[in-house]
């Protein structure tokens, strides 16, 4: 969830429970156990977020039983009775307007903030926007039949970032002029034709004797020069070969990219399920996920370093520190305390996650059997050092069952970000049993 929604969340909760007129207490019996909770609890408000003028929460509810939630409002001036927004009133609203699996409004990625807060950007309907939250004032920012998403305010808050199809790109907010950052293609790359010895021989022979052919590569090669030194710079083409794009990134600063590449396993079987009550009257099949134990894929992480024009792989690099205590609830004490040495595992980086100035990255590094979880701070390569990335280790948790719970996903970053002073990264953990929060000093490692 949202962080900056989570308390006005348990505040929404007490607040309509305040309003609503309780019912009388029911005899609970099995029958009514197994009755639909809705019917007889009642439903709870959902996805809250706050106006940009701060004195309206908006939420979805669903009181009267209806077969969808809708949208709802409390204003902060007056009673605060919750009043059902209207379709038009809800159409104008700067948000987007659909329901999904982010951490923003309607469940969609919380929309992006410059520095000061003071600016706002989000996506609707596969357009970008971008309002002034003090006075309201809005502007569209794209109008295309490709959607874009992802919007970010970089370094420079008066370059956003965005994405569009598998590509980066970044808009001026003054000028509206817009350049794509990355080129990624699909499949490999054409190798250049390869001349045998023979042919290489013939070739330097027939220069040799002929100053006619001389003189045209001579030319030929010349306007080749220019041709290319007159060329607009281009993004690096990136090509995928096989594998699928994953969550790419640019960093606030647009001097890096980082961006990770899956290649699905194989032999794979995927299990097939058979659903007998369709529309069509037909027997129809659900695909399932693969069976527990089956291959799994593969990931890599890059860093493009823009500047030199050059790829980097993080996947391939070694953690520092290969002990662990054991913090599973099935361990005996003597066993927790004992430092047990880990073995190298397949792991899948997620994120990163910039801090607030874009100094500092950290991500997340998952191993796949999810009994394993890092979060490093990730060191990118130097401005005058030829230096690869590096990984620095500020949270290290086992588990011997499964490391999940509230805040955290095995898909993603989980719950993290950092706070004012750009040094001090907040997340969730379950390290002892029970889900805290947790902050940690990303220099000095200092962890709380």
């Amino acid at each position: 969830m949202n962080k900056a929604c989570t308390p006005i969340f348990f505040w929404l909760l007490t607040t309509v429970a305040a309003i609503a007129q309780p019912a009388p207490k029911p005899t609970l019996t099995v029958e009514k156990i197994m009755q639909d909770p809705k019917t007889w609890v009642g439903t709870s408000p959902s996805n809250p977020f706050w106006s940009d003028d701060a004195k309206t929460i908006y939420f979805s509810w669903n009181p009267t039983a209806e077969k969808s939630d809708s949208l709802y409002q409390i204003s902060l001036v007056g009673d605060r009775k919750p009043l059902k927004v209207n379709p038009s009133a809800r159409r104008a609203l700067p948000y987007p307007q659909v329901s999904g699996g982010g951490n923003g409004p309607f469940g969609n990625p919380a929309p992006a903030y410059n520095r000061a807060r003071t600016q706002r950007l989000f996506e609707r309907d596969g357009d970008l926007f971008w309002i002034e939250t003090g006075t309201g004032k809005s502007r569209q920012l794209t109008n295309t039949t490709e959607p874009e998403t992802d919007p970010v305010f970089l370094a420079d808050e008066n370059i956003v970032a965005f994405r569009r199809g598998q590509n980066l790109f970044s808009a001026n907010l003054t000028t509206g002029d817009i350049t794509q950052r990355t080129d990624f293609k699909p499949g490999s790359k054409k190798p250049d034709p390869k001349l045998t010895d023979e042919e290489k021989f013939l070739k330097a022979d027939q220069l040799r004797l002929s100053t006619v052919l001389t003189e045209r590569k001579a030319k030929r090669d010349e306007a080749e020069r220019i041709a290319k030194a007159d060329k607009p710079r281009r993004a690096k083409e990136i090509f995928l070969e096989e594998k699928t794009l994953t969550s790419p990134q640019l960093s606030p600063d647009g001097r890096f990219v980082t961006y990770r590449l899956t290649k699905a396993a194989v032999g794979a079987k995927v299990a097939q399920v058979p659903n007998y009550v369709t529309e069509s009257g037909y027997t129809e099949e659900i695909q399932a996920r693969t069976k527990v134990g089956a291959p799994l894929s593969t990931s890599e992480f890059f860093v493009y370093d823009v500047a030199r024009d050059t790829i980097l792989s993080v996947s391939g690099l070694q953690f520092t520190g290969k002990t662990r205590p054991d913090t599973s609830k099935t361990a005996g004490k003597a066993e927790a305390q004992k430092p047990k040495t880990e073995n190298q595992k397949p792991y899948t980086v997620f994120g990163p996650v910039w801090s607030v100035d874009g100094k500092i990255a950290v991500v997340v590094v998952r191993s796949q059997d999810n009994k394993n979880r890092w979060i490093c701070r990730l060191d990118m390569p130097g401005s005058t050092t030829a230096i690869t990335p590096a990984l620095t280790v500020l949270d290290a948790q086992h588990d011997d069952a499964w490391i999940g719970g509230p805040g955290i996903t095995s898909f993603g970053t989980g719950n993290m970000s950092f706070l004012a002073d750009n040094q001090t990264l907040w997340f969730q953990s379950e390290a002892d049993g029970y889900s805290h929060l947790y902050t940690v000093n990303v220099t000095t490692v200092e962890k709380k």
